[in-house]
């Protein structure tokens, strides 16, 4: 097999063996095949654009200007093997609803666990409580080995629960995480907790910018607390007239601000600290219950 080819199928399998360790965290110790076809499909596509990125030349940052020599040149490469797992992979996508699912963007790659197994007769686990979501949260923070990351609260909504964890030496958040409402698996949440946050998101440490505003640590803070207040009004008043925005939850690198209406939760949205840049929460869906843990 060609060295690209070995590439994609080692990223395959430590891709696959990061799936069945992020379900023994979930609390799910036996094996499940409903998961084969989207560990598999995902796994696979991943490992393709790997073997895709790894073929273009080193000084190159776009596909060449011939794209039919380029992929000729790619597909001369890979094994007969090679082929007919592709081949077999795309049939998958289109025959399993949850592969579907997963290519149509209806869910994204942390819950991908158990979606789509009704449809295929298998029973689903009953929905999980919010003192469940509560343990299955203390569980995740506890692998951090840090005694100043507590829970200060959790919201139930319509699509997942959301969590903020508090680190107690600063008095401020420390990250944001959603819990799958039914396997239980706990992950950072979408957006600005992922691509913002600048000690526990994906880009810590790293000089980046662009679209996501992304910063690093050392950068220089321009949005204060009282700041970001008066933008989330300003956002608000124009794109969810009749809410009222509450207190600025502060993390490192931005700011969360629940907003209500009528006195009940209808949503969120996040502040850039150094660059003003509004991402609105669209992933949660309806208010249903609040519990303040330390808050």
């Amino acid at each position: 097999m060609s060295g690209t080819s070995s590439n994609g199928t080692h990223f395959l399998i430590e891709f696959g063996s990061l799936h069945r360790t992020q379900m023994r965290k979930s609390g799910i110790k036996q094996p499940d095949l409903r998961w084969l076809p989207d560990t598999f499909c995902v796994g696979w596509g991943i490992g393709l654009w790997k073997e895709v990125e790894s073929s273009r030349a080193p000084s190159s940052s776009s596909l060449p200007s011939e794209p039919r020599n380029f992929y000729m040149k790619l597909f001369s490469r890979m094994t007969p093997l090679g082929v007919i797992v592709i081949g077999a992979t795309v049939a998958g996508a289109w025959v399993h609803p949850s592969a579907r699912a997963l290519a149509s963007g209806r869910y994204s790659l942390p819950t991908w666990s158990v979606m789509g197994s009704s449809s295929h007769g298998v029973a689903v686990r009953p929905a999980l409580t919010i003192d469940r979501a509560q343990r299955q949260v203390q569980t995740y923070v506890n692998q951090y080995g840090n005694r100043h990351l507590v829970i200060d609260e959790i919201v139930q909504f319509q699509r997942n629960f959301y969590a903020i964890v508090k680190d107690t030496s600063t008095g401020h958040g420390a990250f944001e995480v959603l819990v799958n409402k039914t396997s239980g698996l706990v992950f950072p949440e979408y957006g600005p907790a992922m691509m913002w946050n600048t000690e526990y998101g994906m880009m810590r440490g790293r000089t980046t910018g662009g679209m996501m505003g992304h910063q690093t640590a050392g950068g220089s803070m321009t949005i204060s607390t009282a700041n970001a207040a008066r933008e989330a009004r300003q956002w608000l008043l124009k794109h969810q007239a009749g809410t009222i925005a509450e207190t600025p939850d502060r993390f490192p690198g931005y700011y969360t601000i629940h907003f209500r209406r009528n006195g009940v939760i209808a949503g969120m949205l996040s502040i850039n600290e150094y660059t003003g840049q509004i991402w609105y929460h669209n992933w949660h869906g309806k208010f249903i219950s609040i519990k303040k843990v330390n808050g």
